[in-house]
């Protein structure tokens, strides 16, 4: 499972600020490929993302976020079936 592979990528030394800022990053370069997926505009920056994973918000735009681990877990608002779990692999444009 990829969340599985993400977390191993974690490390042990890293501190939550640290952790939070991948997330805020990994959830940044999803939101910008859903967005053009859905044709949406998109103007968030992944400061937008720290500031609220650090205020302990876990959903965004229907993408929850395993605080406790640093990891995007599911999309419940994905353009497609599979979509979220394709990007997760590749971190690129799903196919």
């Amino acid at each position: 499972m990829a969340t599985a592979a993400k977390e191993k990528t974690l490390s042990k030394n890293m501190d939550w600020k640290e952790v939070m800022s991948m997330v805020a990053e990994d959830l940044h370069g999803y939101m910008r490929v859903r967005a053009d997926v859905e044709g949406a505009s998109y103007e968030l920056s992944p400061e937008f993302f720290t500031a609220h994973l650090k205020a302990g918000v876990a959903s965004f735009f229907g993408i929850d976020v395993d605080l406790a681990n640093g990891v995007l877990v599911r999309d419940r608002q994905e353009p497609r079936p599979g979509f979220f779990e394709a990007w997760l692999k590749s971190k690129k444009y799903p196919a």
